[in-house]
């Protein structure tokens, strides 16, 4: 079910990280958090099994995937899905974000001559403006074998981070996930966006840095 509120206000305190601000002589600074608008776009992902979720403190971004899976018995063929999701999140004025880890979970079985693979990117833009995006992966897992939960946790350097532009309060993050299963000569192949042991699918940790 989806459980978000388009209304959620988030307060909480923020430690800067970038540039000429030192991680130990950082300082907090308390602002709010409001997510407007959320949209799940592709007709293999409907609002009746996402959720989404952001921590207090605003540094983690939690997306739950529920009955988004494929499988595949068939020789020489390759089943997928893609589901995207747009935030429309009110950043406050003169910060920026972006995104620093992805962690990620699942369910795959996987025997035989076949494989699953699970990928996700991610955009972000001020809303109306799409010009200076740039499509960004976060991660891309290929599974060859075995019956089981799934996890890995991929970090983003401060040097690579795509940060927010600082031209809008209203920003868009959009995050593209995809799942397929490929079954080479003999085998089969199912993967699932969301662990039998019922923890968060996708959990991405973001940063905040004032604009100069």
């Amino acid at each position: 079910m989806w459980s978000i509120s388009f209304s959620l206000v988030i307060a909480f305190s923020c430690i800067l990280s970038f540039g000429q601000f030192d991680f130990a002589k950082a300082s907090e600074r308390s602002f709010e958090l409001k997510v407007q608008d959320v949209k799940i776009k592709g007709k293999d992902c409907t609002n009746e099994y996402n959720s989404t979720l952001i921590s207090e403190d605003g540094q983690v971004f939690s997306v739950l995937f529920t009955g988004f899976k494929v499988a595949n018995r068939d020789a020489g063929t390759r089943v997928m899905k893609k589901c995207r999701l747009r935030y429309e999140i009110l950043a406050p004025a003169q910060w920026s974000f972006g995104i620093v880890s992805a962690e990620f979970r699942g369910f795959s079985i996987v025997r035989g001559d076949a494989y699953a693979r699970h990928r996700a990117t991610y955009e972000i833009f001020d809303k109306g403006s799409r010009e200076d995006s740039e499509r960004e992966e976060l991660f891309n897992v290929r599974i060859d074998e075995g019956v089981g939960n799934y996890a890995r946790f991929h970090d983003i350097p401060l040097d690579e981070v795509t940060w927010s532009s600082c031209n809008s309060v209203s920003k868009i993050l959009m995050i593209q996930s995809s799942i397929s299963a490929r079954v080479q000569d003999f085998g089969e192949a199912s993967i699932s966006v969301n662990s039998i042991d019922g923890f968060i699918a996708n959990s991405f940790g973001l940063v905040w840095k004032p604009c100069l």
